[in-house]
């Protein structure tokens, strides 16, 4: 593990989202190879560099033998807040890196851009090109209270958690990042497509 440079004196946990019921895909998203690798491993490659923790939210016990920590929602049928909830619960650090299990493009670069607004806020967000991308940000643990009270309410937009948390939203634009760095691989035409 590579810890971060710029808040060194700063432990993260790094949550990976495989909440998703793979229905396009047609088999467990996050286990299809992509130049032989599982999907789910960029998102472990990645946090590997940037967190002292690493959470697998997931339902499905296709993830136990990976070798991290698997957590079911507490709410289940939620989507992602309900995955999210259930991470931040179980984490050990204050500020939590989110991604889905099927975005093998995201980077170090990304978090590390994110980082430099962690200050005291309870979500940091990037939109790219004007489009939020909610389950690709950072989160505060002390976020939860928030967000099981939405769920409570049955409110799971994550568009609307973004609002309740007045989370720092945090440009990124395609002349400094690849134009597919947000991108979910959600069929096998997508996958063969990225298959080299």
């Amino acid at each position: 593990m590579i810890q971060n440079n710029i808040k060194q004196n700063e432990a993260y946990t790094g949550i990976i989202l495989c909440g998703g019921k793979s229905q396009r895909m047609g088999s467990e998203k996050g286990l299809v190879q992509l130049n032989n690798k599982a999907l789910i491993m960029y998102s472990i490659s990645l946090f590997n560099n940037l967190c002292s923790e690493i959470i697998i939210s997931s339902n499905s016990n296709h993830y136990n033998k990976i070798g991290f920590q698997i957590i079911p929602d507490i709410y289940p049928d939620c989507g992602p807040i309900g995955g999210l909830y259930s991470g931040l619960k179980s984490a050990t650090n204050n500020y939590c890196m989110v991604a889905p299990c099927d975005a093998p493009f995201l980077t170090i670069q990304l978090y590390s851009l994110l980082l430099e607004y962690c200050d005291d806020t309870l979500a940091i967000i990037p939109s790219f090109n004007g489009n939020l991308q909610p389950v690709c940000g950072i989160y505060a643990t002390k976020s939860i209270h928030i967000i099981e009270k939405l769920i409570h309410r049955k409110i799971f937009k994550m568009q609307t958690l973004i609002h309740e948390l007045n989370a720092v939203i945090v440009p990124v634009d395609s002349l400094h990042y690849p134009n597919n760095i947000f991108e979910n691989i959600n069929t096998p035409e997508q996958l063969l497509l990225y298959n080299q």
